[in-house]
């Protein structure tokens, strides 16, 4: 299966992969610090697995999710919830 990788902290970003590519057969395409870039590439190109966060430059990664039109199943890596998250998390659809 093939992922992609949206997260604006590099160390995050870092771990991410390895733990991605050290426990599961998840091959990752591409990854991003910047939300736009990464909706530029997903609009174009086919994943079954996205890690987004939800906090990242140019688009928020909720907005991000809302605008992809495709059957790329989610993993949404959040900060600390705040009253609001979950919410904004059910309205995804």
């Amino acid at each position: 299966m093939r992922a992609v990788i949206v997260e604006d902290e590099y160390l995050a970003q870092e771990e991410l992969r390895y733990l991605i590519e050290k426990h599961s057969d998840l091959k990752i395409v591409a990854s991003f610090d910047d939300g736009l870039p990464a909706l530029k590439y997903l609009q174009s190109h086919n994943v079954d697995v996205l890690f987004l966060d939800i906090n990242i430059p140019s688009i928020d990664g909720v907005l991000l999710a809302r605008s992809l039109h495709t059957n790329t199943r989610h993993l949404i890596i959040s900060p600390p919830p705040t009253k609001s998250t979950p919410q904004t998390l059910l309205n995804l659809k």
